[in-house]
């Protein structure tokens, strides 16, 4: 109890001074000592947060679960199952199924807990990766207002881009991705400069890293039932 309560202190220091990030990373060691015990059930969501910043996708799946029921029921009333998810997005290692969680993401969407932005984000990242978008998802995208911002790069990035992975020029393309996203994270690009970024990374054969920009697109604003 006390562990879970210094790192969940630590990350609400790092949150305010704009680091919660690199603070989920660093606490992944102290983490990995705790167990999904009911005694620190209010933790949970914090576990899926780090193990999914420090890419233990395995474990994330194991906190988001274990106050109900195992994931592989699929069930979108529990209240963590859209981690779930998130997990299966951005691990490398799930190479079918990828979308047997997304009830749970359909069940909130619905709700209205996925912003317009979000939710663009989402249908481009599905779709960017290759993963069935289910048609509640799709239909509600299309309801929403586009987003207008994001960055896009200077023209003929993302033309580069595309050449770069058909030839699978493997640091062109990775520098190219950079230029596209842009000076900040990935949850700030233009929707076209970030389909193209996680389609031409997929091409090029690095999927893996793919799946870590496809999860920073959308970590940030993932609904939470606390704030970091």
């Amino acid at each position: 109890l006390r562990r879970a309560r210094l790192v969940r202190g630590f990350l609400d220091n790092a949150g305010r001074a704009g680091l919660y990030w690199p603070a989920l990373k660093l606490m992944a060691g102290p983490t990995q000592a705790l167990e999904p015990v009911p005694e620190i059930g209010w933790f949970a969501e914090t576990g899926v947060e780090v193990n999914l910043a420090a890419g233990n996708y395995e474990a994330a799946r194991r906190w988001a679960a274990f106050i109900d029921a195992p994931y592989t029921a699929n069930r979108p009333s529990d209240p963590l199952a859209h981690w779930i998810a998130l997990a299966d997005i951005a691990d490398p290692a799930v190479t079918s199924g990828h979308g047997r969680n997304l009830a749970a993401v359909e069940a909130l969407a619905a709700r209205g807990r996925f912003g317009p932005d979000l939710l663009h984000r989402l249908v481009t990242v599905l779709d960017a990766l290759d993963i069935a978008v289910p048609m509640p998802l799709w239909d509600l995208a299309g309801r929403a207002p586009q987003p207008a911002g994001g960055h896009l790069p200077d023209t003929g990035v993302l033309s580069e881009l595309a050449d770069a992975s058909q030839k699978k020029q493997f640091g062109r393309t990775v520098l190219l991705a950079m230029r596209a996203i842009g000076p900040g994270t990935a949850d700030g690009a233009h929707m076209i400069a970030l389909g193209d970024s996680l389609r031409a990374l997929k091409r090029a054969g690095l999927g893996v890293e793919a799946r870590q920009l496809a999860l920073e697109a959308l970590f940030e604003a993932w609904p939470r039932t606390v704030g970091p």
